[in-house]
């Protein structure tokens, strides 16, 4: 998304990725039109019963939409043979990604004194707390390879777009319409995770429709992100009661 060298002879890799990107936003919009986008209209109050939305997720909101949002711009931007346009507004994605992990950083402290007001269970601030915060970890780790590699278009945008991917599961919160309407199919099973599943096997699809071969960047980037979340997961819920403390004194 920040920069790529030179456009690839064929379409298909570049609207795989604008795709990709569409349904992104649209999973963004379907997810928190109550609680963000169309709030007013919904009347959603805060957990604090105040109608108002308090700064900071209004600030996270926005930088978290204009994220997806210029990642779909920049894909378009590919598609389209701009790429001198999308080397120039390169730059600005780099500060966008700083953005998304500032903002998401300072959500998640926030939000394990609003959710023990709610009277949310530990488990929900454990999830809240530690994946959140793994994923953030997951999202900073890719943009900065995808920087790095900004010479090299089709690891490039690979990594992108499993950087981009990480970052949306609280789009499947059960609190959220989109999560609530895959609990119903899935019976218990993480929406985000089907969702991370469906999108790496997406991209591996991809890449042997279009190169005839998994690239090399897919290959070790999806496995290294399995690993990962396998390992994650039994360490936020062993480190979670923890941290959960920790943050509740931030």
């Amino acid at each position: 998304m920040l920069t790529v060298a030179a456009p690839s002879t064929s379409k298909s890799p570049d609207l795989f990725f604008v795709a990709a990107a569409a349904v992104f936003l649209a999973l963004i919009f379907a997810a928190f039109a109550p609680t963000f986008f169309l709030r007013a209209y919904f009347g959603t109050r805060d957990y604090t019963g105040d109608g108002r939305l308090p700064p900071h997720l209004l600030i996270h909101g926005l930088v978290l939409t204009a994220w997806y949002v210029l990642f779909f711009a920049q894909t378009v931007l590919v598609a389209t043979r701009r790429s001198d346009i999308h080397r120039s507004v390169g730059a600005f994605g780099a500060v966008m990604a700083l953005a998304v992990v500032a903002s998401g950083t300072y959500t998640v402290v926030r939000a394990i004194p609003r959710l023990n007001a709610a009277g949310a269970p530990i488990e929900a601030e454990v999830l809240v707390a530690g994946g959140d915060l793994a994923a953030l970890t997951i999202f900073s780790v890719l943009v900065v390879l995808a920087i790095l590699y900004r010479g090299q278009p089709q690891t490039h945008r690979r990594l992108m777009f499993l950087a981009s991917v990480n970052i949306i599961g609280p789009a499947f919160s059960e609190a959220r319409p989109v999560g609530r309407a895959l609990d119903a199919f899935l019976h218990g099973v993480p929406g985000f995770l089907v969702f991370l599943l469906a999108a790496f096997a997406a991209l591996i699809v991809h890449d042997w429709i279009v190169l005839g071969r998994v690239h090399r960047t897919t290959m070790w980037a999806v496995c290294a992100n399995v690993v990962v979340l396998v390992v994650s997961l039994p360490v936020v819920f062993w480190t979670g009661p923890a941290l959960i403390r920790f943050l509740s004194t931030a």
